[in-house]
């Protein structure tokens, strides 16, 4: 954005209109002020958002409900009413700010401007900084970034997708911290976001309402997808499909009904015996996959067969999960099991931590694909426990896209088989005794779990492999042998 005109008696008069608007906390003013300046027409759900007058908000919205805009609407009415003061913007990621929050911002900077109404005065885009008429200015940060903001005093925040983040809840508290400007007559911070269970900024928000004494000083407003009637006709319906071909229904009620989980100590409670346990073995006319966690002194390897060509269904036929077991015996295992079903795995899904055992598995198989979780998303262990949980309980009335062989299933034995492991596998809890987003590693019923989900999320990536892999007859001896002969 350039600079803006030098300012007329008019304009003058709009910056004693918005200092009144702001020291009144006349929300209606500066929101009709905002309207008809830029033609926006909030929703009824943005409506109530943007007239309370609580310091603490928070939006949460399914996919494309409009938080996002209500969100740079409301930083807009925020730097209306506060000028003279400075605030700040934070997304999830600087491509977030770049492409999301930036445009947004100059959209409507400009609509004003074009009314008679300027707002901002020049724009640094080296450092990411809008200074307004009147004074004051507005940065825009990432998440990571969140920690240069310390030492600043801000009139208002607003932050976009807090659940994003890897630390939703420090970044809210870092935020918060820096709204500490004496004179700005409308200090506030919003948050806009799709939940992801009662965790973050959520929570934080969730036991501020428990309060009768803070209850009025923190919004909490919800609103669902299907609330956005500026979306196209067709999208709804694409949106379900796509929930249906691969979600599941926590998933569903998260992200397009903005529900918020119900909290359970359990990770995954979707599990039933009945629907999830399934007579079937090893069928050596199939392709088989390999996930393992090798831990340290309690690895857990799982063998699962896909029943179709693009594996929608998948079942565990085998596991192998003894304690302080020595590495050889573990890979010699491996390889008996290979021999035994006459082909090699197609796909195998391991810890990318561990690089002498994935070394050991590419050389031992090398028609076989090996994938380990390269991206920080594929990395977080919530992205792992979603792709399980789509394939648990998936959105359509369907049978589950995961089972489990019944032969693995001994009621009266308390190890740590893998249906043991998704049966206890539970969330750490805070010190209110609520479950936190943080799976409990308790060194026994967390590394089935790993294992399961590094591979579903192998193939929520890259889908099953195009052809039958590794076709021939494992010797478990060969690699020993030829391992020997290296040496000589």
């Amino acid at each position: 954005m350039g600079d803006v005109p030098e300012l007329g008696r008019r304009s003058v008069r709009l910056v004693d209109l918005r200092r009144h608007a702001g020291a009144t906390r006349n929300r209606a003013l500066l929101l009709s002020m905002l309207c008809q300046a830029t033609g926006y027409r909030p929703l009824p759900h943005q409506l109530r958002g943007h007239l309370t007058d609580a310091r603490n908000k928070l939006m949460l919205g399914g996919i494309r409900a409009g938080k996002t805009y209500w969100a740079a609407c409301e930083s807009m009415l925020c730097a209306l009413a506060n000028p003279g003061c400075s605030g700040a913007i934070l997304s999830p990621t600087y491509d977030g700010v770049i492409h999301v929050q930036l445009p947004l911002w100059q959209e409507l900077v400009e609509r004003l401007h074009r009314a008679g109404m300027p707002i901002q005065r020049s724009f640094s885009r080296s450092m990411l900084r809008a200074d307004l008429v009147g004074g004051g200015s507005v940065y825009f940060r990432s998440f990571a970034r969140v920690d240069n903001l310390r030492g600043w005093g801000l009139a208002w925040v607003g932050i976009d997708e807090s659940e994003q983040g890897q630390k939703p809840t420090y970044v809210y508290e870092t935020a918060l911290g820096r709204t500490s400007q004496g004179h700005a007559p409308m200090r506030q911070i919003h948050v806009s976001t799709t939940p992801r269970g009662l965790r973050g900024v959520v929570r934080l928000f969730w036991k501020a309402r428990q309060s009768p004494d803070m209850r009025q000083d923190w919004w909490l407003g919800k609103a669902p997808t299907a609330a956005n009637t500026h979306l196209p006709e067709d999208y709804l319906d694409a949106l379900e499909a796509a929930y249906v071909a691969s979600g599941s229904k926590v998933q569903r009620a998260q992200e397009l009904e903005a529900e918020i989980a119900r909290p359970q100590n359990v990770v995954f409670p979707e599990v039933d015996l009945r629907r999830h346990l399934v007579h079937h073995t090893m069928d050596p006319a199939l392709p088989y996959y390999l996930a393992a966690d090798w831990g340290t002194t309690h690895p857990h390897v799982l063998w699962l067969q896909p029943l179709d060509d693009q594996a929608e269904r998948l079942v565990v036929v085998d596991e192998y999960c003894e304690d302080n077991v020595p590495r050889d015996r573990l890979r010699q295992v491996i390889l008996e099991r290979a021999a035994r079903w006459g082909r090699h795995p197609a796909l195998m899904a391991a810890d990318r931590a561990v690089k002498e055992q994935n070394a050991w598995l590419m050389d031992s198989f090398p028609g076989a694909e090996l994938v380990t979780m390269t991206s920080k998303d594929e990395q977080r262990i919530l992205t792992g426990i979603e792709a399980v949980r789509a394939r648990l309980d998936p959105v359509a009335d369907i049978e589950p896209r995961l089972q489990i062989a019944h032969h693995l299933h001994d009621p009266l034995d308390d190890g740590r088989g893998i249906v043991r492991c998704l049966q206890a596998y539970r969330w750490r809890v805070d010190a209110d005794g609520l479950p936190t987003d943080v799976p409990l590693k308790d060194n026994r019923h967390d590394h089935g779990c790993d294992a399961l989900r590094m591979l579903c999320v192998a193939l929520q990536r890259s889908g099953p492999p195009s052809t039958v892999l590794g076709s021939r007859p494992a010797d478990p001896w060969k690699h020993r042998k030829r391992r020997r002969k290296r040496w000589r």
